[in-house]
Parts: structure tokens; C-alpha cells; sequence
């Protein structure tokens, strides 16, 4: 006879394994209809339609934006995905001493978005999708990526989603800070005229679901282990303080 403990334990495993599917499955489904037709032409693909006016629009209102905006996009858009990476080192330092989630998220985080940079780096070869600037005659705020440099989908906004969701998951009260700041920044890739919206969210979709995967998958785990070295000394950086396991003489 299964134990109780055993039996609840297993039923979380399979109810954690089939909402990391489900949110595997709804990103991709997500990303493949946010991708361009006509994938893998030989050249690239090129876009055109409702993706190309709305890209047009946003770079053309950029254009006749003040002098001091221009500037301030174009430095956000340069350090755009910054301010999560400092708000995740953030939540670790504070909270690595009382809890080892903070820590488990932090590195999840970073195993998630590794992962999803990589899964960019296959879509891009795989779409082959033509930057916006090299199509169009709108000048654009940033200088254009070499052609082999494709769009979709865009590896900012990548990144973005990932880091946005690792914070979300690792502190919850924070997805009201971290969704509208995570949209807000890879939007900056399309006023600065290197990508189309579908581009840039497609890959704030991969980010968030590749990260999301990774940690409801390896959480439990994680946290566990990081309180194991917790408890065997380790509760910090290098050079920070240690607690010891062995009892003092007096």
C-alpha cells in the first residue's frame, strides 16, 4: 500500500510535469503563429502586410519625435534588458539568507534564459526572417544588423521574456512590476527599427515559456539542493560569511 505522503507526492509531480506541458505547448503553438510564412527561404524572408505598416508607423512616429527622445530610446533600447538581470541580483541578495528559493529562482532564471537564447538562435536560422531595415526606407534609430543577421525572433525580447519570468515565478508580487517594464522594453526594438512586433513578441513568448518550463520542472529540486549547501555551510557569494557545522570549543 502507498503511503499518504508518497501518494501526495507523486500527484504533485504528475499535476507540476502536465502544466510544464501544457505551458511548453501553448508557447509554441503561440510562436508558431507568430511566425512569418514563407519559412526557410532560400535569401530570407521577407515580410510584408498589417506586420510592415504597424513597423512603419512606430519608426515614422520615432522620426518626428523631439531630439531628446530619440536620445533616451536610443540609449533604453542599447541597455534595455539590464534593468531585470540588476532586479533579479536584487531579489537573490536580499533574500538569500532566509530562504533558498530566492537563490534557486536566481539560478533557474539564468539556466532558463541560456536555454531560451539558444532556442532563438535555432528559430532565426530556421525562419530566416529579413530584418525590417534592410527592406525599408525609413530610417531607423539604431544602425541595421548585416544581412544573415535575421529578425525572428528577436533575441532582446528573448532574453527580456526569460529574465521577466524567472522573477515572476521566483517572487510573485512582482509580475505587476516585471510584465509592463518586460513589454515596455522590447518594444524599443521596434521604434528603434531593427525589428517587427510579431518579432519582438515571439520572443518575449519563448523567453517567458522556455524559463517558465525550466522552472516549474527543476524548482523542487533546486531548492532542495541550495538548502543542502545551505545547511552545510554554504550561504553565499565567495568571501562571504560561512556557517559551520561544527560545535565550538568553549
Amino acid at each position: 500500500m502507498i503511503a499518504p505522503k508518497t501518494s501526495t507526492r507523486a500527484r504533485h509531480r504528475v499535476a507540476t510535469l502536465f502544466s510544464a506541458v501544457l505551458v511548453f505547448a501553448s508557447g509554441a503553438v503561440a510562436v508558431a503563429w507568430l511566425a512569418p510564412w514563407g519559412i526557410g527561404e532560400p535569401g530570407g524572408t521577407r515580410v510584408s502586410g498589417r506586420p510592415a505598416t504597424v513597423y512603419r508607423a512606430a519608426v515614422e512616429a520615432l522620426a518626428a519625435a523631439p531630439g531628446w527622445l530619440h536620445t533616451t530610446v536610443e540609449w533604453a533600447a542599447n541597455v534595455a534588458f539590464l534593468p531585470l538581470p540588476l532586479l533579479l541580483a536584487g531579489v537573490w541578495w536580499s533574500g538569500r539568507r532566509n530562504s533558498p528559493r530566492p537563490t534557486a529562482g536566481a539560478l533557474l532564471t539564468i539556466l532558463g534564459t541560456a536555454v531560451a537564447f539558444l532556442s532563438c538562435s535555432g528559430l532565426k536560422l530556421l525562419v530566416h526572417e529579413e530584418r525590417p531595415c534592410h527592406d525599408s526606407s525609413v530610417p531607423t534609430l539604431l544602425a541595421c544588423p548585416a544581412i544573415g543577421d535575421w529578425s525572428f525572433p528577436s533575441s532582446n525580447a528573448t532574453i527580456i521574456g526569460a529574465l521577466a519570468a524567472g522573477l515572476a515565478l521566483t517572487v510573485p508580487r512582482l509580475l505587476p512590476l516585471v510584465l509592463p517594464l518586460a513589454v515596455a522594453m522590447a518594444s524599443l526594438r521596434v521604434f528603434a527599427g531593427l525589428h517587427y512586433a510579431h518579432d519582438v513578441a515571439a520572443g518575449l513568448v519563448l523567453g517567458g515559456t522556455v524559463t517558465a518550463v525550466v522552472m516549474l520542472v527543476a524548482m523542487p529540486a533546486t531548492v532542495r539542493l541550495v538548502d543542502r549547501f545551505r545547511r552545510a555551510g554554504w550561504s553565499g557569494p565567495p568571501g562571504a560569511p560561512r556557517r559551520s557545522r561544527r560545535l565550538r570549543a568553549d
